[in-house]
């Protein structure tokens, strides 16, 4: 029976944090983790942006066909445990290309689901964990997100309103663990496993039980996604706005 963890999402929760931290340890963790990343699979995750721009039975159809193309793609995992690490698995960004909430990502938990036990089969122990963080951190970092990377022109005032209808992540968590139930669904909050030695991937060591001598070996990841100030943010958005 092969064990796959599917960490998938969400994004500004710390997942570039996780990510490379995993990147930066590879080699210390190959005996235990067979760790996939969203350059493995970047073909199934550019069709998660299609289906978040435009969700359909056949676009979700086609992103669980690509995603089963990549993960056959790789290595077996030989007794290892999988590590999918992909925040794309949850859709967009909201804010980006059209999309303005993580909709999608319930139906995009089950094709990731499909994909899965496809090529590892039925049997396979499956868990799903999410990153997260509090409502208004998270509006907060993806705006100023946007502004720095994406040239997004608009007050943070109008963002938090365009994104005001996104529930809190909990009460996401909640909704796709009821779409893949009994399948375990579990939260890792930014708040409590960013502080921690590695960051954000302690949550995933807890998961695999990655014993401590092993863990202490690791080492953190480099600093990701140092953002503007909101007060950077500001004046940015002012001057493109002025600009146009």
């Amino acid at each position: 029976m092969t064990r796959v963890v599917v960490h998938a999402g969400f994004h500004k929760t710390g997942t570039s944090s996780l990510q490379r931290c995993l990147q930066k340890n590879r080699k210390a963790l190959s005996s235990r983790i067979l760790y996939v990343r969203r350059t493995d699979i970047n073909r199934a995750a550019q069709t998660a942006a299609l289906v978040a721009r435009r969700p359909s039975a056949l676009t979700r159809l086609l992103f669980r066909w690509q995603l089963v193309r990549g993960l056959r793609s790789l290595p077996g995992p030989e007794g290892r445990t999988v590590v999918i690490s992909a925040e794309r698995l949850s859709g967009l960004m909201p804010g980006r290309k059209g999309a303005w909430s993580f909709a999608v990502a319930p139906e995009l938990a089950v094709e990731t689901l499909r994909a899965v036990r496809a090529v590892w089969g039925a049997d396979a122990d499956v868990t799903f964990v999410y990153t997260t963080r509090k409502r208004d951190a998270w509006i907060n970092s993806a705006w100023r997100h946007q502004v720095k990377h994406d040239g997004l022109a608009i007050p943070f005032e109008q963002f938090a309103g365009r994104t005001a209808g996104i529930p809190d992540m909990d009460a996401l968590v909640a909704r796709i663990s009821a779409r893949i139930a009994p399948v375990p669904v579990l939260t890792a909050p930014l708040e409590i496993h960013g502080p921690r030695r590695l960051g954000p991937v302690e949550a995933v060591l807890d998961l695999i039980g990655l014993p401590d001598p092993e863990r202490a070996a690791l080492r953190p990841g480099p600093q990701a996604n140092v953002g503007l100030s909101h007060a950077e943010a500001e004046a940015l958005v002012a001057s493109r706005v002025a600009a146009a």
